[in-house]
């Protein structure tokens, strides 16, 4: 969570530059704190992703039961790192269309 409330913090700026004209010496800063929110929603997005040891992977456990999650432990010790790498390769078609909609919302 703390990425995403990074992405709202530098996102405030971010407006407020695009909303007014300041000339092309801002051209830099707007292109800094564009990559900076846009980098923590993605990151933010990521680490939900539900695989351990991802937070999403403990939201996860914590939310099936008590058993669910001690039959998950061990896929996830075994599989975890693939499925993680697979969230790395393949998320991009899901992160990016969901973080692009963040985005919009938070800079506008």
């Amino acid at each position: 969570m703390s990425n995403l409330l990074l992405a709202a913090a530098f996102a405030i700026p971010l407006r407020i530059l695009l909303a007014t004209d300041f000339g092309v010496d801002t051209f830099q800063v707007i292109q800094i704190l564009h990559l900076v929110v846009l980098y923590n929603i993605v990151l933010g997005l990521f680490n939900l992703i539900p695989v351990p040891p991802l937070d999403g992977g403990t939201i996860l456990l914590s939310v099936v039961s008590r058993q669910t999650a001690w039959q998950l432990r061990p896929i996830f010790n075994q599989y975890g790192l693939i499925l993680v790498l697979a969230a790395v390769f393949l998320g991009g078609r899901v992160l990016l269309p969901i973080a692009n909609a963040i985005y919009s919302v938070l800079v506008g």
